[in-house]
């Protein structure tokens, strides 16, 4: 009896279809969709118990729009060859359209509208004919689409005043093989972009992307009509924000995260101050492309008190100096409770003669003593810093929050930390989890007494290729070290044969980074070793540091190099 009654309370039910929905993320890069649809399909069929929240769960998200229309009998698939279009082919009833928009008020997200890339004109000459102004889809929540940059109108048919977010990626068609996009579609996506504002009023998170550099940022001007919109993300679009658009955008007092591309014909000698409504204080994180005189005009004129996450795209930069003087200026009105900076350097110009270290660079940076995340990319960009051990003792010194270390240069040459770069880490960041670096100069490992016993056990992640200098190297000394460190790294906790061979030949030994390979398995060694003898019964005999303890009982018999 205990059973029935738990069966009939709607909010355990609820609850036992959420965790067989669930099954879609485990099938989700595979492209399956998994049985759970079909065994919701069956329980909303069980008894009037099951059927509400069943079927509330089953219609909350759809991959398109067309099993709402397929609740039409009429509504079908009519093949010519290798295409199709759907068709409605009888006429619809009130019941039917009355049991079709039963569906539909279910419908929370939706994920695509492929569908209505092949429906006959018949079919939308049939909705505005019973539909009126009442949205097809009247409690969507989340939009998230590809549309036609030649046909942007179809948007239209789908728009709900109860979105709360929308994504969408303008894109070409398979048949248009110019891939530019004219004048004429510009227009029309630039049309479908003023219109939205009216149609979704209280929409908080705005994301547009596809190339649509042709597209004036006068366009952009009923932005001011949101007035309740977090996030506004179209630095992926092309479409550059001019100082009109970013005026209108700085008053959107509920803004709380931006990511725009920004251009204002700023010259190296331009003194003039950028003029804006708002400060941008209420954002917590920014995302801002464009060129470095640009940036620090727009920083200038902000006051980001409330500002966690800062993320900037450069395209180029005149000098190293530039950058540095750069980078302070724009950080000055930046909160000091700062505590993720991405930085992505795009130029194509690599500087011959690197004379400035990362540290030094970066200096305004370092007063940050919040930051938990640092990532910064050089795509063969100008003037890419030397990254030593010097600059991983200052960026661990003035970052001991960081949980996440990225530097990732153009030239390996110019970053050659050694261990004691790694060391620094460990001493100064207890948090660290993830350090990701190019390279790692081995040649010259120092003696195992030398490295502290620090066991950052909160350290998962290290991403280092190539080893430098490791054809001369004890990996298992290195290995030994690294463990003495960090002695939780992802390591590899099985080696087969058949993981070293494809198709019946030997895998072809990579010398930039198979030692590193390598060096992994010896550190799944140590592990397994520690957790075997923790399985032990305590033994006096057996030495606190297994680590060393495996290290000294190996000797030179197991002196590995790669």
């Amino acid at each position: 009896m205990a059973a029935q009654r738990a069966l009939e309370c709607r909010d355990i039910l609820a609850e036992i279809f959420e965790t067989l929905s669930a099954i879609y993320d485990e099938d989700i890069f595979t492209g399956a969709e998994g049985p759970w649809r079909s065994d919701l399909a069956s329980a909303a069929c069980v008894c009037r118990a099951f059927s509400e929240p069943a079927l509330a769960v089953l219609w909350r998200s759809l991959d398109d729009v067309e099993p709402v229309f397929r609740v039409l009998p009429s509504f079908i698939r009519q093949e010519s060859g290798l295409a199709y279009e759907w068709l409605i082919t009888e006429e619809v009833t009130p019941d039917q359209w009355a049991r079709m928009q039963w569906y539909a008020s279910r419908v929370r997200e939706l994920h695509g509208l492929d569908a209505f890339k092949s429906m006959h004109s018949s079919v939308w000459a049939f909705l505005d004919g019973v539909r009126g102004n009442r949205p097809l889809l009247p409690n969507l929540r989340v939009l998230n689409a590809v549309v036609s940059i030649e046909d942007p109108s179809v948007l239209m048919r789908i728009l709900s005043p109860s979105l709360h977010e929308v994504k969408i990626a303008f894109a070409f068609t398979e048949s248009l093989s110019s891939g530019e996009v004219t004048g004429v579609d510009a227009s029309a996506v630039g049309s479908v972009i003023q219109v939205v504002p009216s149609r979704v009023p209280h929409l908080r998170d705005l994301c547009v992307r596809g190339c649509l550099q042709s597209l004036s940022s006068s366009y952009l001007t009923s932005l001011h009509r949101f007035q309740q919109l977090r996030t506004l993300d179209m630095l992926w679009s092309s479409i550059a924000f001019d100082s009109k658009a970013l005026n209108i955008v700085s008053q959107m007092s509920s803004l709380t995260v931006l990511e725009v591309e920004i251009s204002l014909q700023t010259t190296s000698d331009s003194t003039e101050e950028l003029l804006l409504a708002g400060d941008f204080s209420s954002l917590t994180q920014i995302h801002i492309g464009g060129s470095l005189a640009d940036l620090v005009r727009f920083f200038a004129a902000t006051c980001l008190k409330n500002l966690r996450e800062l993320s900037l795209t450069l395209p180029s930069a005149p000098s190293e100096q530039a950058i540095h003087d750069s980078f302070v200026r724009i950080t000055a009105e930046v909160s000091p409770s700062l505590t993720n900076v991405n930085l992505y350097f795009t130029s194509r110009h690599i500087s011959p003669s690197p004379s400035f270290s990362a540290s030094r660079i970066f200096r305004s940076l370092l007063r940050f003593s919040q930051l938990t995340e640092f990532n910064v990319e050089f795509d063969c960009a100008q003037y890419p810093p030397i990254f030593d051990d010097d600059d991983a003792a200052a960026f661990a010194a003035a970052w001991p929050e960081l949980s996440y270390f990225r530097f990732w240069p153009s030239s390996l040459r110019l970053c050659r930390p050694t261990i004691s770069g790694l060391v620094e880490f460990a001493r100064h960041c207890p948090l660290l989890e993830d350090i990701h670096l190019p390279s790692l100069d081995v040649a010259s490992l120092p003696p195992l007494s030398s490295i502290p016993a620090l066991a950052r056990h909160s350290m998962r992640r290290l991403y280092i290729e190539p080893l430098v200098g490791a054809s001369q190297t004890n990996l298992l000394e290195l290995a030994v070290i690294l463990d003495r460190l960090f002695p939780n790294l992802q390591a590899p906790r099985s080696a087969t044969v058949s993981q070293f061979h494809r198709a019946g030949e030997h895998l072809v030994p990579d010398p930039q980074h198979e030692p590193w390979r390598l060096t992994e398995i010896l550190l799944g060694a140590l592990q397994l070793r520690r957790k075997h003898l923790a399985s032990d019964p305590p033994d006096d005999d057996i030495e606190s540091n297994v680590g060393d303890s495996l290290h000294n009982e190996m000797g030179e018999e197991w002196e590995v190099s790669a």
